[in-house]
């Protein structure tokens, strides 16, 4: 088992305690906003709550679970095999979520009209494939033998990054293409004054599902790249450790690519708080109503060893 010095593994317990500070925090708080503010319940937001939900399971169960197998010298084989099941569980779950909000506002900027007739419902039904399909490929890992369950992980990895890659790729790429194509085609020479106003609302529509597609773009770039460094080393481990092709410290670069990982999950929040100035004020008025219901209590104490340090 690797075992680094103790300066350096303060520190990398030290950073994934953050990690898991502002994972938590952050996920609570989008979700929060989301029960909160009506207007946040559209049918992008859906999935995006739903990824919310998944990185706020990796910041409460999948870090912790990952530094006591860290810190412990003999983790047991369960433990690790209920780590690596939730590491696929919120993997797969996050990949699923980051397709079906891209295919989602490919039908909303390419077909307004059937976009606008699906019921709300079908959302949450696809949220709820999401979420069975991601344990289904989490569990099924404990119903194989060891050594096809060795390799379920990396192949499951591999399959499902580089399917949703292509996939998140073409549609966004063929989103921003319809969307300058739209915009476009809504500017005319001459207009009247009432087709003016009906092509300066569609433009100033289009234009918001361009931002909203650009946010989109922004989750998946970002986890794209966070994960990348995780998918190269488990294709080095996998395929290239057998021949001995290089020697280096597995123990300090698994633990940098666990840390990339995990880092998506708290990058996530802040991206869509600062692209989306609704959730944005409708979390600056959570953290205000939590201020504000903690202050009297800090005020009172403080109050307390204002009297207590007098009398002495």
């Amino acid at each position: 088992m690797y075992e680094p010095p103790t300066g350096e593994q303060i520190l990398r317990d030290s950073f994934l305690f953050v990690l898991m500070f502002f994972i938590v925090v952050g996920n609570t708080l989008i979700i929060a906003a989301y029960i909160k503010n009506v207007r946040l319940r559209t049918s992008a937001n859906v999935f995006i709550v739903g990824l919310a939900l998944s990185d706020w399971l990796v910041g409460a169960i999948a870090i912790p679970l990952y530094i006591a197998t860290l810190r412990t010298e003999s983790s047991s084989a369960l433990l690790i095999r209920f780590y690596i099941s939730l590491d696929i569980f919120s993997g797969t779950a996050s990949v699923f979520h980051l397709v079906s909000v891209t295919v989602e506002r490919y039908i909303a900027i390419s077909k307004p009209f059937l976009h606008q007739r699906l019921p709300f419902g079908a959302f949450y039904c696809v949220l709820g494939v999401v979420w069975v399909l991601s344990l289904f490929l989490s569990c099924l890992d404990f119903t194989l033998t060891t050594s096809v369950s060795e390799k379920y992980p990396f192949y499951v990895l591999l399959t499902v990054f580089f399917l949703a890659l292509l996939v998140i790729s073409l549609l966004n790429m063929l989103i921003f293409k319809i969307a300058r194509s739209l915009i476009r085609n809504t500017v005319a020479p001459a207009p009247a004054v009432e087709q003016d106003r009906t092509r300066a609302s569609l433009r100033t529509k289009i234009r918001r599902e361009r931002r909203t597609a650009t946010t989109l773009a922004m989750f998946c770039g970002a986890f794209f790249v966070t994960w990348l460094p995780h998918v190269v080393c488990v294709l080095v481990f996998a395929f290239c450790f057998p021949c001995d092709l290089a020697l280096v410290d597995i123990g300090r670069v698994g633990a940098f690519v666990k840390c990339m990982q995990y880092s998506n999950s708290a990058l996530n929040p802040f991206l869509f708080a600062f692209r989306d100035a609704e959730i944005s004020k409708t979390v600056a008025s959570l953290v205000s109503g939590c201020w504000n219901f903690v202050q009297p209590y800090a005020n009172f104490r403080s109050s307390i060893a204002a009297t207590s340090t007098t009398t002495c």
